[in-house]
């Protein structure tokens, strides 16, 4: 029998955590998605190009609720209850206050105009913060008013503070940013989200960072690089790496999800688990032509589903297809959608993902028609199970 492991962008493992029981990736878009954010209902996407989206289907689909900008372009999005901010060049913002659905008129978010990209967006109740750079230089907006209006913050003048911040958090008593220029990453902090300091500087640009709200937070960045923290960022030594060499592709995005577990998302369409002091697991490294994994969200919806989505178009031969994962009476099931007609197809499982055994009696022969499934028990407390697809014949 042939065996062929599914391309990340065409199929995606099914990662079960004790309390995460379950990740999906969406559907494939007309356009790739550079960002996500998840308000009180639905979700919205961003794609690349700068257009927004909404889904009210978990992702299944996405509609357009606002094309993209010429020549200004958006590079992110954030939420906070049914608000959502989109910004981009020169600051330039818009705002929803509908979960997404309708956009206020393009404004300057500052004036003088900001001059250069904002690259992430954080927010705690009505203060958010956008971190990027301004002409050479780091550079942080806040608002107080649930991103309607925006002042410049303050940030150090020295001249190691040349670059872009590309990702916010807040860990439920600070905010922390991180970013780096072509050869370093810095990290900086601010209790209000007005005044900013230098934490420390790493090995490697940091591309992310997230937190669980209650002082833990994992920054991930260029070359691999995970740093850990579990007293809210509070002093210079707070960050450990999560492991050497774990893997040498650059990390673009980072969730926490529940507990004490964490997704990460990468170049060569890397996807890494991570659960507290422990190293990170590989759990879907791509091949070499995947495209990154750049956007990341908890969809919060049943028993906790995730949702990401990469930033380019599936690539041949497998085209759009995806591993959806639901709860129906207890039971979890796992849908191929996008099958190909005259693949046959297999689920694999483990424990550990140190190895995967054949699920007996799994294999499905497409044929046309509804889209092969399985159906599993789904794990009691404290258990997790690992589901993998892949091909078994092709035609």
């Amino acid at each position: 029998m042939k065996f062929s492991l599914l391309r990340l962008s065409a199929s995606i493992f099914a990662v079960l955590l004790s309390v995460v029981p379950g990740f999906a990736q969406g559907t494939a878009l007309t356009e790739p998605l550079a960002a996500l954010a998840k308000p009180t209902e639905g979700l919205v996407g961003l794609t690349a190009e700068g257009a927004l989206l909404r889904s009210t289907n978990n992702g299944v689909s996405f509609q357009q609720t606002r094309a993209a900008d010429s020549p200004s372009a958006f590079y992110a999005v954030a939420a906070s209850g049914a608000t959502v901010v989109a910004m981009g060049d020169a600051a330039n913002f818009v705002r929803s206050t509908t979960n997404g659905s309708t956009w206020s008129a393009l404004a300057s978010a500052l004036n003088p105009a900001h001059d250069g990209p904002i690259n992430a967006l954080a927010a705690n109740g009505s203060t958010w913060v956008a971190v990027g750079q301004s002409g050479a230089r780091i550079s942080v907006l806040r608002s107080t008013n649930s991103g309607a209006s925006w002042t410049t913050a303050t940030t150090p003048s020295t001249p190691s503070d040349v670059g872009s911040l590309r990702g916010v958090t807040w860990t439920g008593t600070r905010w922390v940013a991180v970013g780096g220029d072509e050869f370093f990453g810095f990290i900086y902090t601010s209790t209000d989200g007005a005044s900013w300091s230098r934490l420390t500087a790493t090995d490697h640009s940091l591309r992310a960072v997230a937190s669980d709200g209650a002082g833990r937070v994992l920054a991930v960045g260029n070359a691999g690089l995970m740093l850990y923290a579990i007293d809210h960022a509070a002093s210079p030594s707070t960050f450990a790496s999560v492991g050497e060499n774990i893997v040498s592709e650059d990390l673009y995005s980072v969730i926490f999800t529940a507990g004490n577990n964490w997704i990460i998302g990468g170049d060569n369409g890397a996807v890494l688990t991570f659960s507290g002091s422990a190293p990170g697991t590989v759990v879907a490294p791509g091949p070499s032509s995947s495209a990154p994994v750049t956007a990341l969200v908890p969809t919060g919806v049943g028993a906790g589903f995730l949702y990401y989505s990469e930033a380019s178009s599936p690539p041949a031969p497998h085209g759009p297809i995806s591993l959806q994962i639901s709860l129906v009476s207890g039971q979890l099931q796992l849908t191929l959608v996008g099958a190909e007609t005259g693949n046959s197809y297999l689920i694999e499982s483990s424990t550990t993902l140190a190895s995967f055994t054949f699920v007996a009696n799994s294999t499905r022969v497409y044929s046309g028609g509804s889209a092969p499934s399985w159906t599993f028990p789904a794990p009691g407390p404290g258990n997790r199970i690992f589901y993998r697809a892949k091909v078994a014949t092709g035609p």
